[in-house]
Formats: structure tokens, sequence, C-alpha cells
């Protein structure tokens, strides 16, 4: 089978199992018709081979730095939740635009965890910036005015909310904002897990 063959729900599934519940892949048993002889060896030996080798084991589970699994399926390079959203939906890889981890952690794959999106609703399910001053999203000391201001992002462009004098009433506002503007209730969320 070519390298470049095009990695449809069909394919997927009968080169990986996912467990729904754990969200886990594992490899399955290769037939030798996935196999093409090479260096004189016959499909029939590469397929025994590579089973003995990877069949029954995890696929896809290698952690980036982002903290998303990710891995190859016919040397072709896949996050490991694009291709178990698939598996377990049937919805092909081309018409998935994006897939949110629902409680933020990027190596939970479990299918109760994944939830098809649009980018700006993926956006709208971010954890705390490691670089936020005051550990809330859209609040900010400016000191010239000495006041919080409050911002968000609606629709791709930065909205002021107000200034406030009480960080309380910033955070709140800020939060009433992200409730109007549709933002998921885990927005803001602070990841204390290893790729979260």
């Amino acid at each position: 089978m070519a390298k470049s063959h095009i990695l449809t729900v069909e394919v997927l599934r009968q080169l990986l199992d996912y467990n729904p519940e754990t969200g886990l892949l594992v490899w399955r048993v290769r037939e030798a018709s996935w196999f093409s002889e090479t260096g004189g060896h016959k499909p029939e030996h590469r397929s025994k081979f590579w089973n003995a080798k990877w069949a029954g084991k995890p696929a896809l589970n290698y952690i980036q730095k982002s903290g998303y699994k990710t891995g190859a399926v016919l040397n072709i390079a896949i996050p490991s939740h694009r291709a178990a959203f698939a598996i377990a939906t049937g919805i092909e890889l081309a018409d998935i635009p994006a897939i949110d981890h629902i409680n933020g952690q990027k190596n939970d794959n479990r299918l109760s965890n994944l939830r098809l999106v649009d980018h700006k609703e993926n956006a709208h399910n971010m954890p705390i910036y490691r670089t936020s001053r005051t550990g809330v999203h859209g609040v900010a000391w400016e000191g010239t005015h000495k006041s919080w201001a409050v911002k968000i992002n609606v629709e791709g462009k930065q909205r002021r909310i107000g200034r406030f004098k009480c960080f309380g009433k910033a955070v709140l506002a800020r939060k009433m904002a992200e409730l109007r503007f549709g933002y998921h209730p885990n927005h803001g969320r602070v990841n204390m897990a290893i790729g979260g």
C-alpha cells in the first residue's frame, strides 16, 4: 500500500483499535497485503515481523512538548486525538476542523473528553497563560488609569469591557462576558498536570 495513501476512517479502523473509555489506541494485526516486497523480504515475512513487534502495543503515544499525543500511520503524521475521534465517530479526518479536550488535558483522549468544534470554539476553552500576572484571562492592571482593564476576544477582535477599581468586579465582568459570548465554562482554568 502506498505511503501517501489518504488516512480514511476505514484505513484507520483496519490498522488501529481505539478504546473510548481509556482513550488508548493500539496497533492491530496487519495482514501481508499492507506490505510490499523490499530488500528481498516478502510481504508475508514483513507482516510477521511487524506483528511480532507492534500488534497489540500502544500506538500514536509519543507526547510532544505541546502535550498532545502523536505518531504516524503509514508514515503519515497524525495526532492521536484526531485518529481516535475519527475511529469512534466515523467522521473523516478532512471533515474535522478541530477537537477540543474538554478538561484541558491534551493527552486525555477518552471519547467523553473530546468534542468536535470549530477553531473559534476551541479557542474558547483555553487554560490561563503561564505568563498571566493576574491569573484571569483578559484582566490586567493599567497603572496609568489605576484600574483593572477587562477585555475579551469576540469574532477575532478584542473588545474592551471596561475598567474597574475593584479586582473582584473586573473578574466578574470578564466571567459575565465569557458567558455572553459563548466561552466554555473551563476557559481560563489553571492546568497543573503535564500536557495540559
